[in-house]
């Protein structure tokens, strides 16, 4: 026993035994640190998870809205051509309308002419009829032979 304690009270030993002590309080110190921060970097992956998630909710959201505002542009669109469909039916008519009524008012004159005693080459001139509808008027509108 005499043996083990003098083995035990050798300083080559003890500086062994210190080191290793220091070396395994070390080991454990950064394990302990490493842990702690593979905790925090594990908790950080989580709220960037979660962050990444939210992010994409709102990309689908976002990408649902710019589907909807595209439906609604195409409708719009839609409705655009019609209108000017109508805009140019209703264009053509106008120019119609207003050729009947141009026509209507050189009628009138023309039979106004004629019963005041014009002849039909005046009326085509100022009416800018035909020849054959000036004569008629002249004929049916003009002043009565006696």
């Amino acid at each position: 026993m005499s043996d083990l304690v003098n083995f035990l009270q050798n300083p080559s030993l003890i500086v062994v035994i210190t080191v290793a002590a220091l070396i395994l309080l070390l080991v454990g110190f950064v394990s302990v640190n490493i842990i702690s921060n593979l905790r925090l970097l594990h908790q950080r992956q989580r709220a960037l998870a979660g962050g990444i998630t939210q992010l994409n909710e709102g990309h689908v959201k976002i990408c649902l809205g710019l589907e909807a505002i595209a439906d609604r542009i195409q409708q719009r669109d839609a409705q655009d051509m019609k209108i000017f469909e109508h805009l140019d039916q209703t264009r053509a008519e106008l120019v119609r309308m207003s050729q009947l009524i141009g026509g209507e008012n050189q009628m009138a004159k023309a039979i106004d002419m004629a019963r005041n005693g014009a002849m039909p080459s005046e009326i085509i001139l100022a009416t800018a009829i035909a020849e054959d509808e000036a004569e008629a008027i002249v004929k049916f509108h003009g002043p009565a032979k006696r």
